[in-house]
């Protein structure tokens, strides 16, 4: 998939330098959200970054308007990341992001933010893996 951009990146809803922590020495698991770090001891603090909107790596990107598919994996800060993207501007077909109020069950998930949200631009969930779901928005073309 030479077309295919893999960023690597803290992204966030606005720009702003934000403390990034891991879970241990050699662990690929790093997040900036407080959510994930204020009920495991196990992170600690590593240094500040920079975040950056998706709106902004797209543009830098020259990514199409509308393209075909968008995953979210930002460990606990995916809500955050999915609101710095225009929604009324790029227009992903299939957009597949990470929720772990799924874990509470469909009423949970349905009464999440990311859900609210993303419902609220005219996405339908169409399904669920563990804490991946995914949305489509059959309007955009």
């Amino acid at each position: 998939r030479p077309r295919d951009c893999v960023i690597k990146a803290a992204i966030s809803d606005k720009n702003e330098k934000a403390t990034i922590y891991t879970s241990g020495k050699f662990s690929t698991n790093t997040t900036i959200s407080n959510e994930i770090t204020k009920n495991d001891e196990s992170y600690k603090k590593i240094g500040v970054i920079e975040t950056e909107c998706l709106d902004q790596i797209l543009q830098k990107h020259n990514c199409p308007l509308n393209f075909e598919f968008l995953s979210i994996d930002v460990e606990g800060n995916d809500y955050k990341a999915i609101c710095g993207l225009s929604l009324k501007k790029f227009k992903p077909k299939l957009i597949c992001i990470e929720n772990y109020s799924a874990q509470g069950g469909i009423d949970a998930l349905i009464n999440s933010e990311i859900h609210l949200f993303l419902s609220s631009h005219g996405y339908d969930l169409i399904g669920l893996t563990g804490p991946s779901t995914l949305y489509t928005n059959l309007s955009s073309k």
